[in-house]
């Protein structure tokens, strides 16, 4: 029994050839492509939600 390698994949946000495990696959409703996000675009979007998170929340007044 032999491993196969990992497959080359396109970060479609940088648009970088990847060799390492996609960190996000997602097939979004009416999408016929699959969406992949390398570990640098990753982080950059994590660090980014705060910020984003904060406007969107409902007031309670």
């Amino acid at each position: 029994m032999s491993l196969k390698p990992v497959a080359a994949w396109v970060c479609d946000f940088c648009g970088r050839h990847q060799w390492e495990v996609s960190l996000f696959s997602a097939k979004p409703l009416g999408a016929e492509a699959t969406h992949h996000i390398c570990r640098d675009c990753a982080s950059k979007a994590l660090m980014a939600l705060p910020a984003q998170s904060a406007q969107q929340e409902p007031s309670h007044a």
